[in-house]
């Protein structure tokens, strides 16, 4: 496998093509975002621009140039990577032109250089296990067989049976997917090969029969990523645009339900049928082998336990597994497969939080659970699996942040799921059921085959007063500061350091920067109320990492090295946020954050520091702020309320949490106010407030943004509304060269006295004394003075 890195000359590409013009909420007005890699203009093209590359004569892939890094966008230059399979050796021709529909913006002129070296990809080796036979149903069964599997539901399993048959009926019946991703095609294969009289197996032989006799292998219902209804997916013009055509999460789900299909089923399905099957899996998964090669950036890199390529590899890992005796190619495809998964492994994070718990890591789960199968491998004793349970319930009541709650609900009880019935801990066998009485209260979250597979009867043990403890993922640099369980629950959750883990943002290959995170990723919060955002982070909702949309403080206008930045290209400034110091005690906690080199180089920050200190008897919170350059700016201290802010007195105002879509959207509590925190404002000199609308353009994923073509505003891509506005706290400090600003927040009354560097704070529940000094809270190593 060999790489070639293609470099463009500075300042020869017009960068202004790799903007869209999007609207802003609430204006309503048109602004350029990005740099942006997929365009929304009909028809569909890449926003950045793509070379065409052929191999002995077979066009073999168009490679997307890379988001650019903070260095590219300021050097107006753009980098790409491919890479090409040579099993053979020998001599080979290879052909590189500019794709036909970015002609009039790029010419092989503005190539500066192609370096061609080894990929350091490998292929990992592999061989089956002992006694595993390939002609009967084995995959992702965890060992099973048939008739242990109806044993299973017969004695323990009715319940989590009788609702995959729902959600099989239902689809059958209407085409419907309940949720994008659900695997319902190797579902409904689930169920014939378990259902002993075969009917679900008539049902679903009828459905694949028409699909045969009409050629309609690719068949969906409903949207896929950015295709509309009757667009074909493989089609030539959006066969080689990211979330369009083949090569994202779609295609590879669709090849992956059946793979199950022919692996469970191949045996009892009509002769012709599996040979169509069989023929259509081979023939894509080649192409999608060749795509997760190519693409090197975006679908072949590291770290797919938490990015696109999640599924895609899992795929091509399974598909290998499947034909590794039955066609040539299949195991190279598992080779690569494994070799991804490995690498992965060794730059999971060790406190087992990913940044999404509700998305790939159910994938990632699920590509290990194949090693296993197949090859008897068990990674389940890593750190990172080992942890996994505990940074799933103690994120629990943030799980309607990531997403839609009942999405977000489906994926969780998988891998809660996964959790309790394969990792053997007791505290994550009863979260899984926790969690199943606490998702959808009303409601079914529709059940998978994975529900079924990994469903486990056992009750398991609760987690005791450590369900009430603050906690540290520090791995991942997060922080719980949490209240016991009494209402009002008072909690703040932050960040101060790199999303993926600490050797995972050294050492990760991405495509658009997952390391390098979000405004959040560097000393964002947000104050919680019974499991809801209050002041809330809206940064991670907007199309760019705005940090006036974080609960941030700006330099100037924003101030943050990747002020703007939509999509960022690998960056040598990967960890620009840290937590220095973390005490977690049952009466109160400190963290210490440093964030100086997240603001940008030419500012001359010499100091930038957030602390948190949290009273957990009497239940507020204070966050210090102490900035410090070598030269003078104005100061902005941004704070969002998830509904509005009213200001009480000067200094003082009181912030409302309401039920947002867009942000912490509960389609079980009923809109309106879900509670209210006191915010107290303080500095050592007088500030300016202001408090309005947050602008932000908001991402097609959250079912908002509107895009502009041919000169008028179109309608939404997703078929969502505006959303509602979220309100913004501004305080301002007098222009000078350091600033200090201390935010004061409970859900109680709240009352402070300074004296000096001492600082009384007094709610209904008791009062407790802080010292604070020109350098901020004087805790830990500075000689901590607390007392009551």
């Amino acid at each position: 496998m060999l790489r070639f890195d293609v470099e463009l000359k500075p300042g020869k590409l017009d960068y202004s093509t790799l903007y869209n013009q999007l609207s802003e909420h609430p204006s309503g007005e048109f602004v350029d975002v990005g740099p942006l890699d997929l365009g929304f203009p009909t028809p569909p093209r890449m926003q950045i621009p793509m070379l065409s590359v052929s191999l002995d004569g077979e066009l073999f892939g168009k490679m997307w140039f890379e988001m650019p890094s903070v260095e590219q966008v300021r050097q107006r230059t753009l980098s790409g990577v491919f890479v090409l399979d040579f099993p053979e050796g020998g001599q080979h021709r290879i052909t590189m032109a500019v794709d036909e529909m970015d002609r009039d913006r790029l010419d092989l002129t503005m190539v500066k250089s192609i370096a061609i070296r080894p990929d350091s990809r490998r292929l990992a080796e592999i061989a089956p296990k002992a006694g595993l036979t390939p002609d009967v149903p084995w995959i992702f069964l965890g060992g099973r067989s048939v008739d242990a599997l109806r044993r299973q539901r017969d004695a323990a399993h009715r319940e989590q049976w009788d609702g995959l048959l729902r959600t099989v009926d239902g689809w059958l019946e209407t085409g419907a997917i309940p949720f994008r991703g659900m695997p319902v095609l190797s579902t409904a294969a689930f169920a014939a090969l378990l259902d002993e009289s075969d009917h679900y197996l008539q049902r679903l032989i009828a459905l694949l029969e028409d699909r045969r006799a009409r050629d309609a292998f690719l068949e969906r219902q409903g949207k896929l990523m950015f295709l509309d209804d009757d667009e074909v997916l493989f089609a030539e013009k959006n066969r080689w645009l990211m979330g369009h055509g083949w090569n994202d999460y779609g295609f590879a789900w669709i090849l992956l339900d059946y793979c199950c299909v022919y692996q469970w089923l191949g045996g009892r399905l009509p002769a012709e049928l599996t040979a169509w099957i069989r023929e259509k899996l081979l023939y894509y998964g080649r192409e999608l082998y060749r795509f997760c090669l190519f693409q090197r950036q975006y679908s072949g890199a590291q770290g797919f336990y938490e990015a696109h390529q999640s599924v895609p590899q899992l795929t091509v890992t399974a598909l290998g597994a499947t034909f590794y005796r039955e066609c040539a190619d299949a195991p190279r495809w598992l080779r690569f497969g494994v070799g991804r998964i490995e690498e992965a492994l060794e730059i999971t994070p060790c406190d087992g939080k990913a940044d999404y718990m509700s998305w790939g890591t159910v994938w990632f789960s699920q590509s290990t659970e194949l090693l296993r199968d197949f090859a008897g491998r068990d990674e389940w004793q890593r750190p990172y699996f080992r942890n996994l349970p505990t940074a799933l319930w103690r994120t629990h009541y943030l799980r309607s942040v990531v997403d839609r709650q009942e999405i977000a609900d489906y994926y969780r009880s998988a891998l809660a799921a996964f959790c309790a019935s394969h990792l053997d801990d007791p505290i994550a066998r009863w979260y899984y059921h926790f969690h199943r009485k606490t998702a959808r209260p009303g409601g079914e979250t529709p059940v998978s085959f994975l529900h079924y597979l990994w469903h486990t009867v056992e009750p398991g043990t609760p987690p005791g007063p450590e369900q009430e403890m603050s906690y540290l993922l520090s791995d991942t640099s997060q922080a719980l500061l949490q209240t016991n369980y009494h209402t009002p629950r008072f909690a703040i959750r932050l960040q101060c350091g790199p999303t993926l883990g600490k050797e995972g943002s050294y050492k990760l290959e991405s495509y658009a920067n997952a390391a390098s995170g979000n405004a959040f990723a560097y000393g964002g919060f947000e104050a919680l109320v019974n499991g809801f955002p209050v002041i809330a982070d809206i940064a991670t909702m907007g199309y760019g990492r705005y940090f006036r949309n974080a609960n941030a403080l700006c330099v100037d206008s924003d101030g943050y090295y990747l002020e703007g930045m939509y999509l960022v290209g690998k960056t040598e400034n990967t960890v620009s946020a840290t937590i220095r110091e973390c005490v977690l005690g049952p009466e109160w906690c400190y963290v210490d954050g440093i964030t100086t080199l997240a603001y940008r180089p030419e500012l001359d920050i010499a100091l930038a520091r957030r602390q948190w200190l949290f009273d957990v008897a009497a239940e507020w919170a204070l966050v210090a702020d102490t900035i410090e350059s070598g030269q003078e700016h104005d100061y902005h201290l941004h704070l969002h309320a998830s509904e509005g802010i009213e200001a009480v007195a000067p200094g003082h105002f009181r912030f409302q949490g309401g039920n947002m879509p867009m942000l912490c959207k509960n389609p079980f509590v009923p809109d309106g106010l879900i509670g209210t925190l006191e915010v107290h404002c303080l500095a050592d000199v007088p500030l300016d407030y202001s408090i309005g609308p947050a602008n932000m353009v908001y991402a097609y994923i959250f079912h908002v943004t509107k895009v502009k073509g041919g000169g008028t505003l179109t309608s939404d891509l997703r078929g969502g509304v505006k959303p509602p506005s979220v309100t913004r706290l501004v305080c301002q400090a007098p222009r000078a060269a350091r600033a200090q600003f201390l935010t004061l927040i409970s859900p109680h009354p709240v009352t402070y006295q300074r004296d000096g560097q001492a600082l009384t704070i007094s709610t209904p529940l008791g009062s407790r004394r802080v010292e604070l000094d020109a350098a901020g809270l004087r805790m830990g190593n500075q000689d901590a003075n607390i007392a009551r």
